[in-house]
């Protein structure tokens, strides 16, 4: 079984990584009037709860 928490760690990591990677458009989108802009708020708070200083 811990193959397959550390296979599901890495893909959480690596999809932190790609929206850290792409924070400042998402935060331009969350402050933005755009239907998606409370996904963008969604992935940011995700960030957040894992760390990242965003």
């Amino acid at each position: 079984m811990s193959v397959d928490t550390n296979t599901t760690d890495a893909k959480r990591d690596d999809r932190l990584e790609t929206l850290y990677n792409v924070h400042e458009e998402l935060q331009t989108i969350a402050e933005s009037d755009v239907p998606y802009a409370e996904y963008a708020e969604n992935w940011l708070a995700s960030l957040r709860e894992a760390g990242y200083d965003v």
